[in-house]
C-alpha cells in the first residue's frame, strides 16, 4: 500500500457539528467539528481487469475496469470557534425556522448539477472552464465558514430562488437562464436581477478570500494545513479571470444581462475562438479590497470619507472586518484517523480522454468514473468520549460524508491513472 498526501488546498472538509461544548483541554468553548481529508493509501499497483481503447474526434478514450480495491482516507477531526447564529449554515443557510426546499428537491438540484458539469467536462472548453474551480475547491469552500459571507449568501434567499430557476432552465434548450426583467431582492429592497445579485455574491466572495490572507483570520488560521497567501491570490485570479471571460464571450456582468438560454451557454463553450483570458490590461482584483481598507483606516483615524461607496459592498466589508477580529481564534485538531473499505471489482470503472493534435498526446482528461456502493469503516472508538456519541450519529445522518469519501477516493485513482498513462504516453500534464 501507498499513502497519497493530498495538497492543503485541494483537502476537502464537511462539517458534523455545530456550536458544540468541547472538552475542557480545548482551546475554545463552543466549536464546529468537521471532517477534513489530509491523505489517501491505495494498494502499490491497481489491479486492471480490462481496459480498452476507442478512437474519438477529440482524441482517443480508454476504458478501465479495476478489481477489487481496497484504501483508507486519512483525515483529522478539526474544531473551529463556531459562536452562535441565527443562520442556519450547516443546512439550508436560512434563518432558523424557515421552511426550505426539502432534502429530496435538494438531491434533484445536485444531481441535475451534476450532470451538467460532466457534460461541459466532455469539451474542451468546458474541461479548461471548469479546471480552476477544481483547483481551488477547497479554499472556496473554507470562504463559506465566514458567517457574514454565508449571511450575504442567504440573504433573502435570493440565491436560492436563483437556483430553483436555473434549474429549471436547464431542463429545456430554449428556456432563459438569466431573465433580466425578474427581480429576486425581498420587498422593501433595491431590485436584484440574476446577474447582479450572482455578481454581487461573487465579488463578497472575492473580499472573504482577501480577508484570510496572512494567517490572521480564523478562517485560514496558522497551522499545519494553512492556505498560504499565494494559493489564495491565485483563487481570486481565477474569480476575476472567470467574470471578464463571461463579458468577454457574452456580454454579461453585474450591470448589463444578455439573457441566455441553455443552448446558448453551451454553443458559446462550444466557440473554438472563446476566450479564456482578457489579453492585455485588466483590473487588479485587490483594488476593491484595498479600497474598503483604506476607508476603514481612514475612518479610524478621523478622516471623513466624503466619497461614496463605489463598489457597493462597504456594508458586507465591515462585517466582514468585524468578523474576523472579533472570532480570530486558532482552530484545533482534536483526532486524526482513517476511514478504511474496499471499492468491489465490479461496476468500478473509468473513462479518461487522451486529447490528440496531429497524431501525438497533448493532455489527459478523466471523463467519469463509475463505483459501485460500498462500506466505510470509521476509526471512531477512538474519539474522545465527549463528543463520540454526537459525531457518530450525525455521521449516520449526513451522507455527503460517504459522498466524501468516496470523492477523494475516485479523485485519487484518477490521479495515479492519469500519471501512469502520461508516463506510458511520455507528456508532461
Amino acid at each position: 500500500m501507498k499513502k497519497h498526501e493530498i495538497k492543503k488546498e485541494n483537502q476537502n472538509k464537511v462539517t458534523l457539528l455545530r456550536h458544540f461544548p468541547l472538552p475542557q483541554n480545548a482551546a475554545m468553548d463552543e466549536a464546529s467539528v468537521a471532517v477534513r481529508f489530509t491523505g489517501l493509501t491505495l494498494p502499490e499497483d491497481l489491479k486492471v481487469n480490462k481496459r480498452e481503447k476507442q478512437e474519438t474526434e477529440d482524441g482517443v478514450v480508454v476504458h478501465y475496469e479495476f478489481k477489487n480495491t481496497p484504501f483508507l482516507v486519512s483525515y483529522e477531526l478539526e474544531a473551529n470557534y463556531d459562536p452562535r447564529q441565527q443562520i442556519d449554515v450547516a443546512g439550508n443557510l436560512r434563518v432558523r425556522g424557515e421552511e426550505g426546499p426539502s432534502r429530496e428537491e435538494k438531491d434533484v438540484w445536485l444531481q441535475h448539477a451534476r450532470e451538467e458539469q460532466a457534460r461541459l467536462q466532455n469539451t474542451p472548453n468546458g474541461e479548461k472552464l471548469l479546471r480552476p474551480y477544481n483547483d481551488h475547491q477547497y479554499t472556496y469552500n473554507k470562504a463559506f465558514d465566514s458567517f457574514a459571507f454565508c449571511d450575504e449568501w442567504r440573504e433573502g434567499n435570493m440565491v436560492e430562488a436563483m437556483a430553483r430557476d436555473t434549474h429549471e432552465a436547464l431542463l429545456q434548450e430554449d428556456k432563459i437562464i438569466n431573465d433580466k426583467d425578474k427581480n429576486y431582492a425581498p420587498s422593501g429592497q433595491d431590485s436584484a436581477t440574476y446577474n447582479g445579485r450572482s455578481f454581487y455574491v461573487q465579488g463578497a466572495l472575492v473580499l472573504t478570500l482577501h480577508s484570510m490572507k496572512g494567517g490572521t483570520s480564523y478562517l485560514n488560521p496558522p497551522g499545519p494545513v494553512q492556505i498560504p497567501d499565494s494559493e489564495i491570490q491565485d483563487s481570486i485570479e481565477a474569480i476575476n479571470d472567470f467574470e471578464n471571460a463571461i463579458y468577454d464571450n457574452t456580454e454579461n456582468s453585474e450591470d448589463n444581462t444578455k439573457p441566455m438560454t441553455k443552448g446558448d451557454v453551451y454553443a458559446v463553450v462550444a466557440d473554438p475562438e472563446y476566450k479564456f483570458k482578457r489579453p492585455g490590461p485588466k483590473k487588479n482584483p485587490c483594488d476593491e479590497y484595498n479600497y474598503y481598507m483604506a476607508r476603514l483606516e481612514n475612518e479610524r483615524n478621523g478622516v471623513v470619507n466624503n466619497e461614496e461607496d463605489k463598489y457597493g459592498r462597504e456594508g458586507f466589508f465591515r462585517k466582514l472586518i468585524a468578523e474576523k477580529e472579533q472570532f480570530g481564534r486558532n482552530g484545533t485538531v482534536l483526532h486524526t484517523g482513517t476511514f478504511a473499505g474496499s471499492i468491489p471489482g465490479d461496476g468500478f470503472e473509468m473513462d479518461i480522454l487522451l486529447r490528440k493534435e496531429n497524431g501525438e498526446t497533448k493532455g489527459i482528461t478523466v471523463l467519469q468514473v463509475k463505483t459501485p456502493e460500498f462500506d466505510i469503516d470509521v476509526d471512531s472508538e477512538k474519539w474522545a468520549q465527549e463528543f463520540r456519541a454526537e459525531l457518530e450519529a450525525k455521521m449516520q445522518d449526513v451522507s455527503f460524508v460517504g459522498q466524501s469519501v468516496l470523492s477523494v477516493v475516485r479523485d485519487g485513482i484518477g490521479q495515479i491513472v492519469r500519471k501512469e498513462v502520461a508516463k506510458y504516453e511520455a507528456i508532461n500534464i
